[in-house]
């Protein structure tokens, strides 16, 4: 397990390994301290190790976003080119 305690942005993130996970005295015995970091007002994450693969899962992530950026250049090119249309017919 992991802990990453982060003062500044008040985050805390608990990083179980899939035995940990699976472990319930351990998760049990993990609640005292995420109460202890809420009551300081500080964001608690718990992340579990998965079972996927991890190349194919960052692969379609890193897809996904390369089409959204995609998208995005495009909608701001074609709004760019509106507001120069707008702007010449007003001359």
């Amino acid at each position: 397990m992991q802990i990453e305690v982060n003062d500044i942005n008040k985050t805390v993130f608990f990083w179980l390994t899939k035995t940990e996970q699976e472990n319930p005295e351990l998760r049990e015995s993990l609640k005292p301290t995420y109460v202890k970091y809420k009551e300081k007002k500080y964001t608690v994450a718990v992340f579990f190790s998965g079972s996927g693969d991890l190349f194919a899962g960052t692969r379609e992530l890193l897809l996904y976003n390369q089409k959204v950026s995609a998208k995005r250049d495009l909608e701001l090119q074609k709004s760019l080119q509106n507001d120069t249309s707008s702007l010449n017919m007003c001359l």
